[in-house]
């Protein structure tokens, strides 16, 4: 299972909770799983982050690939000015 983890500001949506596990084939699972495990999570704040996946930030995550052993990771989107 692919692990989802959660940076502090984003913990306030699931209880303090650091990580998740979730099955998913792409990240448009991802969000599905995150959604379904913590439902207070507003999707806007999910699809409003930068991704990791395995390491790699992903501009445009919704068919990217997620593997059994991968790490994916919501990041605050840093403003431009």
């Amino acid at each position: 299972m692919a692990r989802i983890v959660f940076l502090a500001a984003q913990r306030r949506f699931t209880g303090g909770c650091h990580e998740m596990q979730a099955q998913a084939s792409d990240f448009r699972g991802v969000v599905a799983a995150v959604r379904a495990h913590f439902p207070q999570f507003p999707e806007a704040e999910l699809l409003g982050c930068s991704v990791a996946i395995d390491g790699e930030v992903v501009n445009r995550p919704w068919l990217e690939p997620i593997g059994p052993d991968s790490e994916v990771i919501f990041v605050a989107r840093i403003g431009a000015g």
